[in-house]
């Protein structure tokens, strides 16, 4: 089950990094999220975050085929959404975004960051050969 979610995920942070590293103005004003109510477009910044997306996408690529490395590269990607959610969440609480980004975050930012953080037990009990551990007596 994991595999297939890294496989989906590898590929969707591959397509969204690779954008964002080819072609940020695109990217910045046409991903469906309302970017520019975050602030005037900043190439360096959307490449900043295009390349961390890459990583991800690698690191999730390499836990497809080798489940061993699944734990360490899950807890940094769940790591990095969860406190990018947390990003989202204290701006739109601060009110330095629109009360409507609340319905574009959920999909974009908040769901993944809960779907790593609830598939994070399973990714922890994994154990060095890639099968489920025993259970603790």
């Amino acid at each position: 089950m994991l595999r297939v979610f890294y496989a989906v995920a590898s590929a969707t942070m591959l397509a969204i990094g690779g954008w964002m590293l080819a072609a940020p103005a695109s990217w910045f004003h046409h991903f469906p999220a309302a970017l520019p109510d975050t602030g005037p477009f900043n190439p360096h910044l959307v490449r900043d975050l295009g390349a961390a997306f890459m990583v991800m996408a690698v690191g999730l690529a390499w836990c497809v085929r080798s489940p061993r490395c699944g734990r360490v590269v899950h807890l940094g990607v769940t790591a990095f959404l969860v406190a990018h959610a947390l990003v989202h969440v204290g701006e739109l609480v601060g009110g330095r975004l629109p009360h409507r980004h609340w319905w574009l975050d959920i999909p974009f930012t908040f769901l993944p960051a809960a779907l790593f953080l609830a598939l994070l037990p399973a990714a922890l009990r994994r154990a060095d050969d890639g099968h489920p551990r025993a259970p603790s007596p």
